[in-house]
Order: C-alpha cells, then structure tokens, then sequence
C-alpha cells in the first residue's frame, strides 16, 4: 500500500535511545551500563479523502488486527515494523478520513544461531580484559594513597592496612584478577563457544568466582568506609575506599556482560548478574 498526496504524513520521526543501566553510587559517582539500542516508535498522521478513504482507511485496520510484521519504507528508511495502534475519524460523511498511525519497529533478525554464537563468543575475551585492566588501574591509583596513608598517624595507618591487604598480593583484587586471567584463557580468538562446551564451562566458572570475589570486595570496602568517621584527616582515607568500591563495580559490570555473552552464545540459560550494587 503506497500512501499518496494527503495521506503522505508531513512529519516523520526517526530515531532510537541507547538503553543504558545507571548504578548511582556514594558520593555522586555513577557506573553506567551500556544494554544495546532501543529504537523509537514511529508516529505518522495524514488524511484520507475522496471515496476510498474508507476502503484505505480498513485495509490498514486489518494489517493492525492481524498484527503481522511488514516492511515500511519513506524518506529513504526501510524497516519492518508491526503496527502499534492505528486510528482514524470520519469527516464529511466518510469522504475525509484524518488518522493516525504508531509503528513499532522489528530488530533486525540475525542471520544465523551460528553467526549469533560466534559473535557473541568473541565479545568475551575482550570484555573480561576490560575488567582486568580497570582492577589493576584502580590498584594502582590506590596503592599510592595507602602507602601515603600508612606513613601518618598510627590511627590512619591502622585504618590503611586493610586497604592494602586488599591490594597486596594474595588479596581479594589479586584473586579476582587471576580468576579473571585464567577466564580470559578459555576465550581464545575464533573460537566459537557453542562448539566447546568445555572452553564456556571454563569461563563460567571462572566468571562466578571473580563476581563472588568483587562482591566481596565491595562488602569490605563498605565496612571500611563506615568504620572511618568523616573528617578532613580521613579524607583520602575514604577515597581510597570509595575508588576500590567503584573500581569493583566497574570490573563487576564488565564480569556481568562476559557471563551474559558467554551463556548466550553457549546456549545457556541467562542467570541473574553475579555482582551487583
């Protein structure tokens, strides 16, 4: 059905959000989670007129009543789309029909569960390193404050040895991170995780153990900060404490997504977020 003269809309709208997840942290810090695109719905109004309007006007109500997806083109976008609602009013004894029409557009389907599983199986790797890299930037940065911390007063120093029991060497961090590494090793480049069932239970269980291991870190550094009173002495006291936090909740982020993709591509059930705030 191709929309001519007046029933072409003078306006149409084009366009689509990123849905994004906001952890609002301490502070006024923020990890913010990127979930993929949303597109808009499309919302289009125009007349029809003459003496088959009405037959034009029941043509679309019955592509909206069947609830069939179908193409949509102008402007120079082609989509499919399903038809959300569609409504119109009778003028002039049915010989001008104003309406409007809401459209919801259809994602584009992959092209094969094979495509699918390799794509998503080569997310994983890079996804884990990513939270490998933001855990040893945040040790890094943090190390500097706690050795600083620890040459003060005996009450500070005391108060900076669990910080850097954290970060130290057989720490929570450095066995988050060695959980992560040996994640990263299942996640070779070209494999496909579908075919290796063995590579994907791997990386699961490692994926779960390093979620366990931030979660635990989040619960320590928040006992910190609420055995530290708030004062100027205490200050980077408390930054470094809420840097380990937020480093924890980054790298936790990024665990999440490794998981999701991994289980997805293996053809797992999805199972809820391993570290969350």
């Amino acid at each position: 059905m191709t929309l001519t003269g007046a029933e072409t809309p003078s306006l149409l709208r084009v366009g689509s959000d990123q849905a994004l997840v906001v952890h609002k942290l301490i502070g006024g810090d923020r990890v913010i989670q990127a979930m993929g695109n949303d597109p808009n719905r499309l919302t289009l109004a125009g007349l029809f007129t003459g003496p088959s309007a009405m037959g034009r006007a029941q043509l679309v109500a019955n592509i909206r009543d069947r609830g069939l997806e179908t193409s949509f083109s102008a402007a120079g976008v082609r989509l499919r789309v399903r038809i959300v609602s569609f409504a119109y009013t009778i003028q002039d004894k049915g010989a001008v029909l104003p309406y409007e029409l809401v459209l919801e557009v259809q994602p584009t389907p992959a092209t094969t569960a094979t495509t699918t599983a390799s794509n998503l199986s080569n997310l994983v790797g890079p996804t884990i390193g990513n939270a490998i890299t933001g855990l040893s930037n945040m040790a890094s940065n943090v190390s500097t404050y706690a050795s600083n911390l620890i040459g003060q007063a005996q009450t500070i120093a005391g108060q900076a040895f669990p910080i850097a029991n954290m970060l130290g060497a057989g720490g929570l961090i450095a066995k988050v991170t060695d959980k992560l590494t040996a994640a990263q090793s299942f996640a070779t480049a070209g494999i496909n995780l579908s075919q290796a069932p063995a590579a994907a239970a791997g990386i699961i269980t490692n994926l779960q153990a390093a979620g366990s291991g931030l979660m635990t870190t989040l619960s320590q550094a928040g006992a910190n900060l609420d055995g530290s009173p708030f004062t100027f002495a205490n200050l980077q006291l408390n930054r470094a404490n809420g840097d380990i936090q937020l480093g924890a909740l980054e790298a936790g982020a990024q665990v999440n997504q490794a998981l999701k993709f991994t289980q997805l591509a293996a053809g797992m059930t999805v199972t809820p977020p391993v570290v969350h705030g």
